[in-house]
């Protein structure tokens, strides 16, 4: 495994609240309210001056990937790389490269199907890819490897530019971290550090560090406190400061309100190098704020953090978040501001920041046409809806983007979407200013 530079990479999650409530069950029998301020209250723009670009229709197994929710990535030679979670050869996923001329390569095709208890390569890849100075790819599937997790308790990758594979990490059963689906970050020497769903002293969750000779580091396992105040479940991936601390939100834990159960609001944590865990902020709920944010954060130069909830708000639709490095938690949008939510609604992916404080994202519900918008949100409050996704019958150009933005130096956004495109599959899309 090579030095990585340091590089912070995002993901989102696909399960549903009520899904994810199901599965805490099933895991454990296994073992101040403020007023919200105006600034949340700007009017929506919409932008006229966008050229949107479908540069790729996924086919669907067996012929492709399916149902991409991970964010891209960039070479200098402005290839994209990125996973599927579905499709490929034995339908369990893909990783695939497309060149700026539009044509497609399968990297690497997850599967085959072994056994109920044994996906040996692995399945299921969620999360993003992080690629090194050398062009190799990592990253993590949420199921496969060995057992004794049913179907896998999930594994680390990596990829050559060639598309040869290498296995470099099987999680293993509770109490160990297992069903990693969130990106991966890495420091100067070429630790990776992320969150596991499941898993953990009180299979609720962990962070880690993965050496680059293979020792994985529990650094914090979830739900220790009365109550899981500390939070669990973690969707989201890490944001890693200049001291090596790491940051990331929890949708569940925190403090407890009626709009989002006794499971909790969610959280905004803090992990130190050494293990010791803070929650910085526990959300409140609707009206509030807001709740169950399944993304990552992104930070500034100041050291404050952003994110997005996909319920809360005004509305209960959502919201983008400040968080200032003195805990002071600030709602610069709330989503659906009148009943068509022509602005968006349910966020669950990350922020990108660029140099100007703009904040950019997607959203997998509403907009006009009802499947999902891409956004910006300027430092004073005002967002602008810059794509409504299916104009058309059929959604041609791709719905419901559940995956962070990338950008390029020229301000080109690029993602892709869940479904839509020209067979059903998703797409990758390219948004020029």
């Amino acid at each position: 495994m090579k030095s990585l530079p340091y590089v912070s990479s995002l993901g989102t999650s696909t399960a549903s609240r009520s899904s994810r409530f199901a599965m805490k069950h099933f895991a454990t029998s296994l073992v101040f309210i403020a007023p919200i301020l105006a600034l949340a209250c700007v009017i929506a723009q919409s932008a006229s001056s966008q050229t949107f670009t479908t540069l790729y229709s996924f086919r669907g197994a067996p012929s492709d990937g399916s149902d991409s929710t991970a964010p891209l990535v960039m070479d200098s030679l402005d290839n994209l790389y990125g996973t599927t979670q579905s499709g490929g050869t034995f339908d369990f996923g893909t990783v695939f490269k497309l060149a700026p001329n539009g044509t497609e390569t399968l990297l690497h095709n997850f599967g085959p199907y072994v056994s109920a208890l044994n996906l040996a390569d692995g399945s299921y890849p969620v999360a993003g890819l992080l690629m090194d100075a050398e062009g190799d790819l990592y990253g993590t599937t949420t199921n496969g490897g060995n057992p004794p997790c049913h179907y896998g308790c999930g594994m680390g990758f990596e990829l050559s530019p060639s598309g040869a594979e290498k296995r470099f990490y099987d999680f293993a059963g509770w109490p160990s971290p297992n069903y990693p689906n969130a990106p991966l970050i890495a420091d100067a020497q070429g630790n990776f550090y992320s969150t596991t769903f499941l898993g953990g002293s009180e299979n609720s969750g962990s962070v880690f560090e993965l050496a680059p000779n293979g020792t994985l580091t529990v650094l914090y396992s979830f739900c220790q406190q009365s109550g899981c105040t500390d939070g669990f479940w973690p969707a989201g991936g890490v944001v890693m400061d200049k001291e090596s601390n790491l940051y990331g939100t929890t949708p569940y834990g925190g403090m407890s309100n009626l709009s989002c159960g006794n499971g909790g609001c969610g959280t905004v944590f803090k992990v130190t190098p050494s293990g010791e865990e803070t929650v910085l902020y526990a959300f409140a709920g609707y009206p509030t704020d807001g709740y169950d944010p399944v993304g990552g954060l992104v930070m500034d130069a100041q050291g404050n953090l952003y994110g997005t909830t996909q319920y809360g708000g005004t509305r209960d639709s959502g919201t983008v978040f400040k968080l200032t490095a003195n805990r002071t938690e600030t709602v610069l949008y709330n989503f659906c501001i009148n009943s068509s939510c022509p602005d968006g609604g349910g966020p669950s992916s990350n922020l990108i920041l660029d140099a100007q404080g703009n904040l950019y994202g997607t959203t997998s519900c509403c907009g006009i046409y009802g499947k999902g918008v891409i956004f910006k949100l300027a430092p004073d409050g005002t967002q602008t809806v810059l794509y409504a996704f299916c104009p058309n019958n059929g959604c041609p150009d791709g719905q419901n983007p559940r995956a962070a933005l990338l950008m390029d130096s020229q301000g080109n956004l690029y993602g892709t979407t869940s479904f839509g495109g020209a067979y059903g599959h998703g797409t990758v899309f390219e948004l020029t200013p």
